[in-house]
């Protein structure tokens, strides 16, 4: 299989992943679609080419090619208290950082993982970007990416 579909589809199947991660925190059955949130939060994604992947995720784009490896990407758990947002994240191996409250963070396979948890209402905002382990250069401006995340008032 083509190495550009290969991505493709990883990048639905995270998507994917994500919204069943979410769909455990709501009273209602996850929609089969992930829902665009763009005009309820903004973000400032770090300097270069990222271009959008599909609802709430975007990857960088070099040399024409989408790095997959290099994301940002957003998740709404709806109707979810903090205690049980909180464990799904431990549940998918994130420990959160003892210098940055709100900051979790895992390494698997290669990936660094970075999450930043909010707690509005009702509801809790995941914000997630990953880089390569051996590309460390990118963990500043991805970690303010994260800590950018506002959510718009309705």
């Amino acid at each position: 299989m083509c190495e550009f579909w290969q991505k493709k589809i990883w990048l639905i199947v995270m998507a994917a992943v994500w919204v069943a991660l979410a769909a455990g925190c709501e009273a209602e059955p996850q929609q089969a679609e992930a829902e665009d949130l763009g005009e309820l939060y903004s973000l400032t994604l770090p300097a270069g080419d990222w271009q959008q992947q599909g609802p709430n995720i975007w990857a960088l784009v070099q040399n024409d090619e989408v790095v997959t490896e290099l994301r940002i990407w957003l998740v709404r758990l709806a109707d979810c208290p903090r205690s049980e947002a909180v464990k799904q994240v431990q549940d998918e191996g994130y420990a959160e950082l003892a210098e940055q409250p709100g900051f979790w963070q895992r390494a698997e396979e290669g990936l660094q993982s970075r999450a930043r948890l909010l707690t509005e209402e009702q509801d809790c905002w995941l914000v997630c970007c990953c880089w390569p382990v051996a590309e460390a250069q990118w963990e500043e401006s991805l970690t303010k990416a994260l800590a950018s995340f506002e959510l718009v008032q309705e």
